[in-house]
């Protein structure tokens, strides 16, 4: 199994976790999966990075055709594996075609920010959107049957 498709499965695993809809396009599109939260669906591009440079860890952000995915996705999530964390940013944060991230500075806030999937749906809901993170708890024990319905 390539590091790719093992990363993008992780990914689905933690967030079907949470209680996150998750999509695979079926067609070469510029982004790896689809994540519904409830609300808006969400475009997002997943990486993995092991690559420790000058102080931080070095991602490449374009596709295999060096295209920018500024315009077609809405998530980055990067798969940080020696730290065991994702950082998962807006789209609107790529400014080339690689990244240096730096979990203590600049992208600490959106380590593990498996809010950016909820957000939308809480926006909605609430009418603000909420502080960034991942909620308390998951959703359903993952035991058999539906435990994932709310009230309305």
């Amino acid at each position: 199994m390539s590091r790719g498709i093992a990363t993008e499965l992780l990914f689905d695993h933690l967030a079907l976790d949470r209680g996150l809809v998750v999509s695979r396009p079926l067609l070469d599109v510029p982004y790896d999966r689809i994540v519904d939260g409830g609300g808006k669906l969400i475009r997002l591009q997943i990486k993995e990075t092991s690559t420790w440079d000058s102080g931080s860890w070095w991602v490449q952000t374009s596709g295999r055709k060096k295209q920018m995915y500024v315009d077609s996705i809405d998530v980055m999530a990067i798969y940080v594996k020696p730290e065991n964390a994702w950082v998962m940013f807006p789209a609107s944060e790529i400014t080339g075609s690689s990244a240096r991230i730096n979990l203590k500075g600049r992208h600490e806030k959106y380590i593990n920010n498996w809010g950016i999937f909820y957000e939308a749906k809480q926006k909605d809901k609430a009418g603000s959107v909420p502080v960034q993170g991942a909620p308390d708890c998951c959703f359903g024990s993952g035991e058999g049957g539906d435990q994932n319905t709310e009230e309305v």
